[in-house]
Formats: C-alpha cells, structure tokens, sequence
C-alpha cells in the first residue's frame, strides 16, 4: 500500500473510512512510521483544535491540514456558475498565502462581535502587513445605518482594507482598495463544520473602493480570506 493521501488521513481520522479500507490503513500504519506520524498529528490537531485555531503556525502538518479544511469546505460549497471555475483555480493554488486573512465571531442574540487578527500568519503572505484597527465609530457603507454592535477595523494595507460586521443583522462587508479586474473572490467559512460563504467584490458607482457582503450569517466564529490579487499571482 502506497503512502496515505491527505483525504484518506482526514476520513480515517474523523471515523468516516469504510470499515474493509480503515482495516487496510491500520495494517499500512502498523509497518509505515512516516504515514503513522502524520496521522498522530492529524489526531493532535483535530483533539487540540480550538487551542490551535488561536495559535496557527505554519508547521508542515497545521498546513496540509488547512489546506485539506479548505478544499473539503469549498466542494460543499453553493458555488454561483459564474464564479465555478475561478474556485476551482483558486482550489488549485491554495498553497499561496492570501492577501487578508483574519478570523471574526458573530453573536447575533448578545449583540456581539469581534475581528481576531493574531494566529493567521500561515494564511497571509509574508511580505504584506495587515495593521487592524479599531475605529471608534463605524463608517456609512453607501448611506447605510450601522447596526448596534456593530464593530469595523480598518488596515491601510497594502491593501487597503475595512470590515465591517454587524451581528445583529448578521451581515460582513468588506471594503477595499480598487485594483484592475477581475477583482478577488473572498471566502468566509467556519472555524468547524458548516456552511461556506463565497462573495466577489464588486466597485459601486460613485465610490472610490471595491465592496463585497456577506448575509444571514449564523451565530459562530469563521475565517475569512481573500484571493491573493491578480498583479500578485503574476510576481509569483
């Protein structure tokens, strides 16, 4: 038996493996100490994950594990036609680091929510630095009354960058410097199970920023990242 893929860990380790092939894998492991390393420490992870979350690094198996959590979470994904093959591409180059990536809690019956900016470095790239912080009162979004609760943080970038999450409408707007098309996609998915948000930015008329949402979303805490931007991909 070959060395076990990512996918096969993952099954195995969350108990979703057929009862004949989990069998295969236990003999696999009980001769190969390479394959039995990684599932220990895809157990670890998955035993440790709220401790983890907090404190991401980008050790080899914290990666492949994340970036398995990605992809599993994009195949459930309700994906608009429209976007299927940018995903799919983006799917495909998940190893590079996004350009924002950050985590945020919504509570919408206390009226609460919270951005969490620490943690996230194995998910952003190197070379950009996201300075968030707390403005004092929220600003419009195209006329719009904030909601109470509501919280923004704001990074001068590059890029430029300001969320906004409102937790009594259960809403997340993003705002962000205006580049060259196509503008990136964004991903909002949660920290466990559930379902995954796919948003576009769009540039409305009359402002000088690019503007993407997220709607009805539920009570939990979630990662939120946006595609590396087009000019970037090209540096690589």
């Amino acid at each position: 038996m070959s060395h076990l893929k990512t996918e096969e860990i993952l099954a195995y380790v969350a108990g979703k493996m057929a009862e004949k092939k989990a069998f295969e894998v236990n003999i696999h492991l009980a001769t190969c100490e390479e394959c039995a390393k990684r599932v220990k420490a895809h157990y670890y992870i998955k035993d440790h994950f709220d401790t983890l979350w907090d404190t991401w690094t980008a050790k080899r198996h914290a990666e492949e594990y994340w970036q398995a959590r990605v992809g599993e979470a994009l195949k459930e994904a309700e994906i608009p036609p429209r976007l299927g093959e940018r995903v799919k591409d983006w799917l495909g180059k998940i190893s590079q680091k996004a350009d924002v990536a950050i985590g945020v809690v919504i509570d919408a019956s206390q009226r609460m929510a919270e951005v969490v900016q620490e943690g996230f470095e194995a998910l952003r790239r190197p070379d950009i630095v996201l300075e968030f912080s707390s403005l004092p009162a929220p600003v419009l979004i195209l006329g719009e009354e904030p909601e109470e609760g509501t919280i923004k943080v704001e990074a001068k970038g590059p890029p430029w960058t300001a969320i906004t999450v409102e937790p009594t409408a259960q809403k997340i707007t993003v705002q962000m410097e205006v580049s060259d098309e196509p503008w990136p996609l964004l991903l909002l998915f949660p920290k466990m199970e559930g379902k995954v948000f796919i948003s576009e930015f769009s540039h409305p008329e009359g402002t000088d920023y690019l503007l993407a949402e997220f709607e009805d979303v539920p009570d939990g805490e979630f990662t939120l990242v946006v595609e590396p931007m087009p000019s970037d991909d090209k540096k690589d």
